[in-house]
């Protein structure tokens, strides 16, 4: 599908949902880093320190037992030697009950349990050392107690006091370790959560931009397009690109274009068949006015010629008097029959080209109504 076909509610609702799914991947990642935390801090509070911890006992009560026991054997007096056995009989129960719970708390970790191992032979080798020379001492040989402590007893102790400390130092460092692997899973998922963040702000700020120009882009084309419409220019080529909101627009501006160019045309064939008919109006004046001075002409030809009827008719006017005259006279005077009646024939033969006259002009008018 193209970018172009989706409507701009579609691309909104996407990429503030891909903002919100970043938003969410970073809250899974703070929570994901929070419980290893957490773990880790668990691990480090109830294993690491409580096994350093007894650790840390179990070496003092080894140290004290140590001194309790070389003062035992070096005292004359029973009841003070008595006093620090029994209190090393009492701080060895302690002893072996956290030395069960250290063997416990190290399962699944093969150095500490070889350290482990290292203790326990250095704790059964001074046992016996310590029992070899109570028993000793309890022989009366005072010597030999002496001998065994400078050679036996107080190599013992050492050896045993320097398994627990490689022990302690062992637990120290992984207590250590795992303060240290704390602090780094600390700053690595804040690094991870702070770049995710600005990732996230610049993935929306990118596509603030890039929503914002594709919705823009087309809107300024279009006010561009109705600006150049508004000048009169309907030249313009315009393109829809895609079916959403943006290309209906530019779809419908197109349109609109090309109807307005349509409009105007059918406006310029409408204008040339006006001026058109202005011309023929304007021919047909010109004709109406050259026919209206031949109507003008053929009129006064009329008058004339009505001038000139009137005046033949004022002529046989004149012969009917004088005709009249001339009968009575003829009446009257018979007797010149032959000459008037000569004169009578002139005169009617006068009538007769006078009425011929009469019937030209009566065809001349009628050829001028017929023209009219």
């Amino acid at each position: 599908m193209k970018l172009d076909n989706l409507r701009i509610r579609t691309l909104l609702m996407a990429g503030f949902g891909a903002i919100l799914a970043v938003m969410v991947i970073l809250v899974g990642l703070g929570i994901s880093q929070m419980n290893k935390a957490d773990a880790l801090t668990k691990k480090l509070t109830e294993e690491s320190f409580y096994r350093a911890s007894m650790l840390q006992e179990w070496k003092s009560i080894i140290d004290t037992n140590a001194a309790r026991t070389l003062a035992a054997i070096k005292l004359a007096d029973e009841a003070d030697a008595k006093f620090f056995l029994d209190a090393i009989s009492v701080s060895s129960k302690r002893s072996d009950v956290l030395r069960e719970d250290i063997m416990k708390s190290i399962e699944g970790d093969p150095q500490a349990q070889a350290l482990f191992a290292a203790v326990d032979k250095e704790r059964d080798a001074y046992r016996v050392a310590r029992k070899s020379a109570l028993e000793k001492k309890a022989a009366g040989d005072v010597e030999g107690v002496r001998r065994f402590l400078d050679t036996e007893m107080v190599p013992r102790v050492q050896s045993y006091s320097a398994s627990l400390n490689a022990m302690v130092k062992y637990q120290q460092d992984a207590v250590e370790a795992d303060s240290n692997r704390i602090e780094t899973e600390f700053a690595a998922s804040l690094r991870l959560q702070i770049g995710l963040a600005i990732a996230a702000v610049l993935a929306g700020a990118g596509f603030a931009w890039w929503i914002g120009r594709r919705i823009s882009a087309p809107l300024v084309e279009a006010v561009s397009v109705a600006q150049t419409v508004a000048r009169g220019d309907l030249t313009s080529r315009i393109e829809a690109h895609g079916s959403n909101e943006t290309g209906a627009l530019m779809g419908a501006l197109r349109n609109m274009n090309a109807n307005l160019v349509d409009i105007v045309s059918q406006v310029r064939a409408g204008t040339g068949t006006i001026a058109e008919a202005a011309d023929q109006i304007s021919a047909g004046n010109l004709e109406l006015s050259s026919r209206t001075e031949q109507q003008a002409s053929s009129l006064e030809e009329t008058a004339s010629s009505m001038e000139e009827l009137t005046s033949t008719v004022r002529q046989n006017a004149d012969n009917a008097r004088e005709a009249n005259a001339l009968a009575q006279t003829a009446s009257q005077v018979a007797g010149r029959g032959g000459e008037t009646v000569g004169r009578v024939v002139q005169t009617m033969d006068a009538i007769t080209e006078s009425s011929k006259k009469i019937v030209d002009i009566i065809g001349v008018i009628d050829g001028i109504a017929f023209q009219t």
